[in-house]
């Protein structure tokens, strides 16, 4: 399984999927889950899973190998 972080509001969240909310000033979002310091692992995260809409234009992917590399260290 592939995994997309992404941070928004200087949190992070896990990708799930795309979407298109017409509530929001730009429609194409991405449905994410929060990953907070509280959660055990990244698949407890995704089985709990209180998603939300986060719109693409204001969401920064996270592609830096060192950045994903500790991520999945710290909550892997």
């Amino acid at each position: 399984m592939k995994l997309r972080f992404i941070e928004y509001e200087s949190s992070l969240y896990i990708v799930i999927g795309l979407t298109y909310d017409t509530t929001k000033d730009y429609p194409d979002c991405f449905v994410a889950i929060p990953l907070d310091a509280t959660c055990k692992n990244i698949f407890s995260t995704l089985i709990i899973g209180h998603s939300i809409n986060i719109p693409i234009v204001y969401a920064n992917e996270i592609t830096d190998k060192n950045k994903l590399l500790m991520i999945l260290v710290l909550y892997g």
